[in-house]
């Protein structure tokens, strides 16, 4: 009786998976992507701005640090390069 109770449950549970895949093969291409895109605007926002927020990081550790130049890249400012 619990076996039959067991292949019972297999076989719905198989059953579903196949019109489960049945229902993905007919959907258009790529409408899987779309539906992540819209559920998960929100994470897409924040990794956006994190992308950014590292390359803007990454530019300002590139440049000299405004005490030893000036603007035009010439001598220190307290004088020593004159």
């Amino acid at each position: 009786e619990k076996a039959e109770k067991l292949h019972v449950e297999l076989k719905e549970m198989l059953a579903t998976k196949m019109a489960r895949q049945l229902e993905e093969l007919q959907q258009p291409f790529g409408s899987s992507f779309l539906h992540i895109l819209k559920s998960s605007k929100l994470e897409m926002v924040n990794m956006f701005f994190s992308s950014i927020c590292v390359l803007l990081a990454y530019e300002i550790h590139g440049m000299p640090a405004r005490g030893d130049t000036d603007i035009a890249g010439g001598a220190r400012k307290e004088g020593r390069g004159n």
